[in-house]
């Protein structure tokens, strides 16, 4: 007996099922990134196709008050690229957000790829005058505004049209 085969299905690369089986043994699975528009460079990057952005994977090593944020990413070398910035605000939550439906309700793997930290972390938005910046709680996804002595995490982007409103 002949199956007959349904052209309307998508046809799986054997490539690409090999992709999915190595990122999945690393602890994230292809479907997640896919569904979150994201690529994992594995050069300390990752991609993100929907935005046209490319954020940097770890981050910084310790939490920074704003105008040290804002040096550091624009000293980060990465990638062999070195126009890295923070954030803006909107920049930053549409990821969040993103991040939030991939997880599915799993807080353990809610941030994937990126390992984000229960921190934090500053935007180039300022808020209320040049002394204070919007952050955004990656635990909770809470947006809030604070002083810019605040220390909070630092995640570096680079990429887009967008207009940093950094000094």
């Amino acid at each position: 007996m002949r199956q007959q085969i349904d052209s309307r299905a998508p046809k799986r690369s054997p490539y690409a099922v090999v992709a999915a089986i190595v990122v999945a043994m690393a602890g994230c699975t292809f479907d997640r990134l896919v569904r979150a528009g994201l690529d994992d460079h594995g050069d300390g990057t990752i991609g993100d196709y929907r935005s046209g952005l490319v954020w940097e994977r770890d981050g910084a090593p310790e939490r920074l008050h704003w105008v040290s944020a804002d040096q550091y990413c624009k000293d980060l070398a990465l990638s062999g690229h070195r126009d890295w910035r923070l954030p803006t605000q909107d920049e930053l939550t549409q990821l969040y957000i993103r991040l939030g439906f991939v997880s599915q309700g799993d807080k353990d793997r809610r941030h994937e790829p990126f390992g984000w930290t229960a921190a934090h972390y500053w935007t180039s938005t300022e808020a209320n005058g040049p002394d204070e910046a919007w952050v955004i709680y990656f635990d909770g996804g809470y947006v809030v505004f604070g002083p810019k002595t605040f220390m909070a995490a630092v995640r570096c982007v680079r990429g887009s049209d967008a207009e940093p409103t950094n000094s």
